[in-house]
């Protein structure tokens, strides 16, 4: 004789049997598409990564950068790093973008081969000329204006005034590698301007002070590192108005993918001036350009 269930037995049967339903319910609404809403909202598709252009250096690449020694522009301290003014505008304008940079501090020439056989990526300060640029492809924004100028003794009677013919029958200490601008280079030529070669800078000052020569052209920046260095500072003065002042700019080498980043640079370079940064490393180094 059968046993009839117990109400408990029933009561267990009926909610397998409903939750077995829902299941068989739930399942076709996924598969038909059916219903008004998932019971469970789908995630986000993730946004896609953006793309880095092609043409640019990969992100957080290391330019390979060369210069020479010129402080307080660019020079090598006493660890054999790059340093100086231009240096730290360069560094920072670069880091700012995403990008490393290596220094080398070498002889102008040295460098000069080095980014025209593309084995170094840029160089700077670097003036620009017809010859140069058929391999490098110059910054539109002026890196540092290079000024030069006429130096004489405190108690001298002779100046400047800008009229080079004044210079005529004295005798000018200049550097025998350095070129001083086509106004003077033309000045000396035309009027038979007397020249003193040394090979250095100081040595000019101070055949200056001992009355050896009459005048001493140089580069503004160094010419102030050499007269501080020298204790000159009482006894030597800068001539107005300057002989030259010329714009000096980083430039890439076109055969380095760097060159594609010039427009980057450019507008870097712009951003570290309106910032204030560009003019505090300037005073840091102290380094006096033109208003």
């Amino acid at each position: 004789m059968a046993q009839t269930p117990s109400p408990v037995a029933r009561r267990l049967v009926v909610t397998l049997a409903l939750a077995c339903a829902g299941v068989a319910f739930l399942r076709d609404e996924v598969s038909s598409g059916a219903g008004s809403a998932p019971l469970v909202a789908p995630l986000p598709a993730p946004a896609p990564a953006k793309a880095q252009d092609p043409s640019l250096p990969q992100v957080g690449a290391t330019a390979q950068m060369v210069t020479l020694e010129f402080p307080p522009l660019e020079f090598a301290d006493e660890q054999g790093q790059a340093r100086g003014a231009a240096v730290s505008i360069v560094r920072e304008t670069m880091e700012n973008l995403g990008f490393r940079v290596d220094v080398q501090v070498l002889p102008w020439a040295r460098s000069i081969a080095l980014v025209k056989e593309g084995r170094a990526d840029a160089i700077f300060t670097a003036y620009k000329n017809d010859e140069r640029e058929t391999f490098l492809d110059y910054s539109s924004e002026v890196l540092i204006p290079q000024v030069v100028s006429l130096y004489t003794k405190k108690a001298a009677t002779h100046g400047f005034g800008g009229d080079y013919k004044v210079l005529v029958g004295k005798i000018i200490g200049i550097v025998s590698t350095i070129s001083y601008g086509e106004s003077f280079d033309k000045a000396r030529q035309t009027l038979g301007l007397k020249t003193d070669r040394v090979e250095s800078l100081d040595l000019n000052f101070k055949k200056l002070v001992a009355g050896r020569v009459d005048y001493v052209i140089s580069n503004r920046y160094s010419a102030e590192v050499e007269i501080e260095r020298l204790k000159l500072g009482a006894q030597v003065q800068e001539l107005s108005p300057p002989v030259e002042i010329t714009p000096s700019f980083l430039a890439f080498s076109k055969k380095s993918p760097f060159a594609a980043l010039k427009p980057k640079f450019d507008q870097a370079l712009r951003e570290l001036r309106k910032s204030g940064r560009y003019q505090r490393i300037l005073e840091e180094f102290k380094v006096n350009t033109p208003k």
